[in-house]
C-alpha cells in the first residue's frame, strides 16, 4: 500500500495540470514584462514630452524604448541567475531532506522558477533586437499617453471651496467628534471580544 505519490522526474509534477508547463509560465511571464515596459516607456514619454519640454521625436524615443528593454532583461537575467544559483545549493543538499517530498517539491518549483525566468530573458532579447516590434511597442506607449492626458485634460477643474474661519473650525469639530465616536465604537468592540463574547 502507497499513501505517497510516487516520485516522478517531471517538472511539472508539482504544478496544476491546467498551467501547461514552463511554456506557459513563459508565455505569462513575458505578459506581465511588456506590460511593465508599457508602462515605463509611457511615464518616460510623458517626462519627456512635459517635463523636458522636447518635442516628440521617434528615434529618441525608439532610443528610451530599447534603453528600458535593455534594463529589464538586466534585472530578470539577475534573478535567473540567482534563481539558478539556488537551485544548485538547494539539489547540492544531502541527506535525509533531499528524499522528503517537501524537499523535492520545493527543488521543481526552483527549477521550473528559474526555466521560466531564463524563458522570458531569451523571449525580452528576441523583442529587443526585433525593430518592429520595438516600434510596436513605441506606438502603443505612445497611444497610452495620449489618451492618459486627454482624460486628465478632461477632468473638469474644481473652485477651491471658500470658507470662513468659524466654518473651517465647525467642520474640524465634526470631525473630531466623529473620531471620538468611531475610537469609542472600536473600544467597545475590543471589550466585548476580551470578554469572550
Amino acid at each position: 500500500m502507497r499513501f505517497l505519490p510516487r516520485r516522478t522526474t517531471d517538472d511539472t509534477m508539482w504544478w496544476p495540470s491546467t498551467v501547461g508547463g514552463a511554456a506557459h509560465l513563459v508565455d505569462e511571464g513575458v505578459l506581465v514584462a511588456r506590460s511593465a515596459l508599457r508602462m515605463t516607456l509611457k511615464n518616460l514619454v510623458i517626462m519627456h514630452s512635459l517635463r523636458d519640454a522636447q518635442p516628440w521625436q521617434h528615434d529618441t524615443i525608439t532610443s528610451l524604448a530599447r534603453d528600458a528593454v535593455a534594463d529589464l532583461i538586466a534585472e530578470l537575467g539577475a534573478t535567473a541567475d540567482r534563481l539558478e544559483t539556488d537551485v544548485e545549493r538547494f539539489a547540492a543538499r544531502a541527506g535525509r531532506s533531499s528524499r522528503t517530498q517537501r524537499h523535492r517539491a520545493e527543488l521543481s518549483r526552483l527549477t521550473m522558477r528559474a526555466r521560466t525566468a531564463r524563458g522570458v530573458v531569451e523571449r525580452l532579447r528576441e523583442l529587443h533586437d526585433d525593430p518592429e516590434a520595438i516600434d510596436a511597442l513605441v506606438r502603443v506607449a505612445r497611444d497610452d499617453m495620449l489618451t492618459e492626458l486627454t482624460q486628465a485634460r478632461l477632468q473638469p477643474e474644481r473652485e477651491a471651496m471658500q470658507q470662513s474661519d468659524d466654518e473651517r473650525r465647525a467642520a474640524m469639530e465634526s470631525v473630531k467628534a466623529d473620531l471620538l465616536e468611531l475610537q469609542q465604537q472600536r473600544e467597545a468592540w475590543r471589550e466585548l471580544r476580551e470578554s469572550g463574547w
